[in-house]
């Protein structure tokens, strides 16, 4: 994001790999960085719900199927969508400020989905949340075709 304003594009672009595998170096790294958090964040809500559930009624509990498909493949279907926008997003945008400013409202409509759930306003069952992830991974691969199509050294240099 900050290649722009760090002078350190020009350094990039003479590295021997093409514009298309440094989209795809940048994406990647994001993406298994947000994974890595969903992760560990899962593990830990995990601890914390079992350890009250032990506590509470002498028990554990198995957690439902739709969280498992939101973990395995709704997360890394909007993450892919929303890295691949943000990269996309940054090579236009003229600084780091620009750019963040932008990724802001890719986020809230997550943010709207988790508390809505938390909250029980809106209950998705196993299925709906099934075809949900499956739609976004199909958006997500479609965008990151295009994308990656898009990202040309001209786009960068702008």
């Amino acid at each position: 994001m900050g290649e722009k304003e760090k002078h350190t594009l020009e350094t990039l672009l003479y590295c021997p790999l093409s514009v298309k595998q440094i989209f795809q170096a940048k994406v990647l790294a994001s993406f298994l960085f947000s994974m890595m958090v969903a992760l560990i964040s899962f593990a830990a809500m995990m601890i914390v719900l079992e350890m009250e559930a032990f506590f509470i009624m002498d028990r554990l509990i198995m957690p439902a199927a739709g969280w498992i498909v939101i973990l395995c493949l709704l997360s890394p279907s909007i993450s892919l969508i929303t890295v691949t926008l943000i990269v996309r997003g940054s090579a236009k945008a003229q600084s780091v400020e620009e750019s963040q400013q932008g990724a802001v409202f890719l986020i809230v409509p997550l943010i709207l989905l988790v508390a809505g759930q938390f909250a029980g306003v809106m209950l998705l069952n196993v299925w709906i949340l099934l075809g949900l992830g499956v739609l976004c991974a199909l958006l997500a691969w479609v965008l990151l075709q295009k994308a990656v199509g898009r990202f040309t050294y001209e786009m960068l240099l702008k």
